[in-house]
């Protein structure tokens, strides 16, 4: 009977051609990390899904937050319409109960301004304010 032997056929030992291979591997790394074509690995800041949610939800409420803080202190320094539509009135010497088709509109704009028109038995008013200080910029009412 024949018996096996752990000689490859070449006549190598096997822990040498092992070895062997080995020295082969690491010398293709070497070639490799030498190599312009290889791709470099980026080092990137790595955020946890669940983190990256909550960092987006907190930069997102604090822009609304601000925004709305921004509109607020506007709008509290200006003039409601309601206080618009009656220094309207006090012009146009009537009143609320006398008046019919009212419109009162804040246009934007640099300074904002209040159009106020409405019409009475006399005929049709019109006026521009503006929202801030209530200071009448223009006006058109029927001549007396």
């Amino acid at each position: 009977m024949l018996k096996k032997s752990n000689v490859p056929p070449d006549g190598q030992d096997s822990s040498h051609a092992q070895g062997s291979s080995r020295t082969q591997d690491s010398s293709h790394e070497q070639a490799d990390a030498g190599s312009p074509h290889k791709k470099r690995r980026r080092s990137r800041l790595r955020i946890p899904p669940a983190l990256g949610v909550v960092l987006v939800f907190a930069l997102l409420l604090a822009l609304f937050l601000v925004g709305f803080s921004i509109y607020r202190e506007r709008s509290e320094n200006w003039l409601s319409s309601d206080d618009a539509l009656h220094i309207a009135l006090n012009d146009a010497e009537t009143s609320e109960g006398l008046i019919y088709d009212v419109s009162v509109r804040l246009c934007s704009g640099d300074p904002m301004i209040y159009a106020v028109g409405f019409k009475d038995y006399t005929g049709e008013y019109y006026y521009e304010m503006d929202a801030k200080t209530g200071v009448i910029l223009e006006k058109s009412k029927p001549s007396s």
